[in-house]
């Protein structure tokens, strides 16, 4: 993943969230660890060090001037031919004149000492939000942090490929709303298929494809529920936020069965 943390202490970064309804739509300033838009360090600790990232989204044909006083009579007379729009007292809009790159453009400008950036479309983390109805009570997820990585994904456009993850348990239901578009049924596995006594005891027998089955007096309650922490299907309104949201990526791989007296068996070979 192409991404940075950018980490502003003292500086404060300030925003102008251009949208399409008109020019400016919102300024405001942020301090602390700040994703940057597409994923690319758009600023560094030392701001005279910044490097543009042309390539992130951004508002064409604009850039943003940063100033920390008025601008001096060198500097009003390199911009007397230019349109700007002063955004606030540290900020202000310039609109790349006709036949002109963005890129060329801040070159020139900043040839003539001023500080210049695109001007980056933004939006506010958490976008990336699900809107199944149990994830308010989710609350592990906030605990490890999983929507800060929601919203990584998803401030980077980044749609990586489904890892395949095989959840070893008791059993699954494979039909279940919220996971039988998530299991890769062809993969499923069950290594207990039943218990069997021996010497006193009982042990896993057997071999199938089908985890669906109760081995004794287990049930697919606890794999079902482990598998959907892992990979409920998220964002469709429905039961809870899987950790990962889409792909046929959950191997349910069956290995234990329980017998009358309550206890767990487990398969000898997997």
């Amino acid at each position: 993943m192409n991404k940075k943390l950018l980490a502003l202490s003292t500086l404060g970064l300030l925003l102008a969230a251009c949208g399409p309804g008109g020019i400016v739509g919102l300024t405001g300033t942020l301090e602390g660890q700040v994703i940057a838009p597409g994923g690319y360090a758009v600023l560094s600790e030392n701001p005279d060090k910044a490097t543009p990232a042309w390539n992130a989204p951004r508002r064409q044909g604009q850039l943003l001037i940063a100033r920390s006083s008025n601008f001096s009579a060198q500097e009003l007379s390199t911009l007397s031919s230019v349109r700007t729009l002063a955004v606030d007292k540290d900020l202000t809009l310039a609109f790349t004149p006709a036949g002109q790159t963005d890129q060329a453009f801040a070159a020139t400008l900043e040839a003539q000492g001023f500080k210049v950036q695109p001007n980056y479309l933004y939006q506010a983390l958490g976008s990336g939000t699900p809107n199944d109805p149990l994830r308010g009570e989710q609350t592990y997820l906030d605990r490890i942090n999983v929507p800060a990585a929601w919203a990584a994904l998803d401030d980077n456009k980044f749609n990586p490929s489904p890892v395949l993850v095989a959840v070893l348990d008791n059993g699954f239901q494979l039909d279940h709303e919220d996971l039988t578009n998530r299991f890769l049924k062809s993969a499923a596995k069950d290594f207990c298929p039943s218990l069997q006594p021996v010497n006193g005891d009982f042990a896993c027998t057997g071999e199938d494809g089908d985890v669906t089955e109760v081995s004794g007096q287990a049930d697919t309650g606890h794999g079902t529920a482990s598998a959907g922490i892992i990979g409920a299907e998220s964002n469709n309104g429905k039961g809870i936020a899987g950790i990962t949201w889409k792909g046929q990526n959950i191997i349910p791989i069956k290995i234990f069965g329980a017998s009358t007296d309550g206890r767990v068996y487990g398969a000898d070979t997997i």
